[in-house]
């Protein structure tokens, strides 16, 4: 089932569904500790949302001049949150969703992350890097990949301390 976001202890007791009305295909989520928002792509609904990490005060962020959001990420650095658009741009804004930026502009864009600097995303087989602000600097990190869908960046910045626990 496409139309729901939950939650649960890491052994999978105590299921919570967060999110299940007015949503059809959540493709990524981002979790935010540190301010305690969850963010969500809906694929079908073109938009992206934010709600606090128990499920209340939900808002759509972004409606306008979207497409097929998959990726999503947050900088936690500079308080953006980063997304692709219609497989063809990255993105990003305050995490409002006010003050928004093209970054990139590729034809296939599947998932990104952000570390540093950088904004990393995947395109059908390659993995790219660039500015996160500016877009420049182009580089392929890793080319003839057999088609990967998820990219991360695991560090210790990528894991802010915040509000919240894990239930």
């Amino acid at each position: 089932m496409h139309e729901t976001i939950g939650v649960s202890k890491l052994n999978g007791s105590y299921p919570t569904v967060l999110l299940n009305t007015d949503l059809d295909w959540p493709f990524s989520i981002a979790v935010d500790v540190r301010y305690g928002y969850l963010y969500w792509s809906d694929y079908s609904k073109n938009n992206i949302g934010r709600m606090g990490m128990d499920g209340t005060n939900r808002t759509v962020i972004v409606k306008e001049k979207i497409s097929k959001p998959r990726g999503l990420t947050l900088d936690y650095i500079n308080d953006h949150i980063y997304w692709t658009n219609d497989g063809k741009y990255i993105e990003f804004a305050n995490l409002d969703g006010t003050n928004r930026q093209t970054v990139v502009s590729q034809d296939n864009i599947w998932t990104i992350t952000v570390f540093e600097d950088h904004i990393y995303w995947i395109d059908g087989t390659i993995i790219y890097r660039a500015n996160k602000t500016h877009g420049i600097n182009k580089t392929t990190i890793i080319s003839k990949l057999n088609i990967p869908w998820v990219i991360h960046i695991y560090h210790p910045s990528r894991q802010p301390e915040g509000l919240y626990h894990l239930l």
